[in-house]
């Protein structure tokens, strides 16, 4: 079998998640909101004086307990149909070659960027915080009061972490107007 064709199957089942447990509980939950709606209609048709107690129950039980389930139910119905039908990306990456396949988590790659920045710039690795998203890396650098932080340099260390691996990003830097005390 083709080395490329199974990475890229492998990388692709990495990088996204499963949609098969919110499926199957999407349409468990719309199976039986089904039968019961089958089963009641059945039921008031089978039985004429159920039809009047059930209009007249919420009259003496209150509307607040139907309106409180109706809304529960409906947000769990949404979530699980979102669940089902959206992608689920994860947060990784991966790239491809003839001979190898690479797949870095984004957590890292945040990591990675950090400490870069940091050397880069002669700060504490506390003082620099990065967000790696799907299509935007977020690079933001509090320098050390009275230490003059470059933007430029703080950009081309996060990129180069970034080109070490393959992967094409262009960060947004930013550097706060106050520093902290070393």
């Amino acid at each position: 079998m083709d080395k490329a064709r199974v990475y890229r199957r492998v990388l692709r089942r990495e990088t996204h998640a499963s949609r098969t447990t919110p499926a199957v509980v999407a349409a468990a939950v719309l199976i039986v909101l089904i039968v019961a709606g089958f089963g009641v209609m059945a039921w008031s048709v089978l039985d004429v004086g159920i039809a009047h107690q059930v209009s007249t129950y919420p009259a003496r039980a209150g509307m607040g307990i139907f309106v409180a389930v109706g809304c529960i139910g409906i947000l769990l119905a949404g979530f699980f149909l979102a669940a089902a039908l959206l992608p689920g990306r994860r947060a990784r990456r991966a790239r491809t070659d003839d001979e190898h396949a690479l797949l870095v988590d984004d957590g890292v790659l945040a990591d990675a960027t950090a400490d870069a920045v940091a050397a880069r710039c002669g700060i504490a690795r506390s003082q620099v915080s990065v967000v790696v998203g799907r299509r935007s890396v977020r690079v933001e650098v509090v320098p050390t009061s009275g230490v003059v932080v470059d933007e430029e340099s703080a950009r081309q260390a996060a990129v180069r972490v970034f080109d070490e691996l393959g992967f094409v990003v262009d960060p947004t830097v930013v550097v706060a107007q106050r520093g902290v005390v070393a």
